[in-house]
């Protein structure tokens, strides 16, 4: 599952309602709606599998220990080369 912000959430229901016929008035009820959720202050991490410190036999040369390829730290970095 991936995260959104509100401006997303807005534009993707705006842009659906301008393509049905009619849709008026619901983008601006829509925008009022979602503008009164509350936020989370979300941060992406990078699961070992993920990190340029994780080898294929499942230890990480960072922190030299076998971690599990779903884990994640905050030393990690988003490989490149894949």
């Amino acid at each position: 599952m991936g995260v959104i912000t509100k401006e997303q959430a807005i534009d993707a229901l705006v842009k659906a309602f301008q393509d049905q016929e009619g849709g008026g008035l619901f983008p601006a009820v829509f925008r009022e709606a979602i503008e009164q959720v509350p936020t989370i202050d979300a941060v992406e991490v990078v699961r070992c599998k993920e990190c340029k410190y994780y080898n294929p036999i499942g230890v990480c040369i960072e922190m030299s220990s076998a971690v599990c390829e779903d884990s994640f730290c905050c030393w990690a970095e988003r490989r490149t080369d894949a």
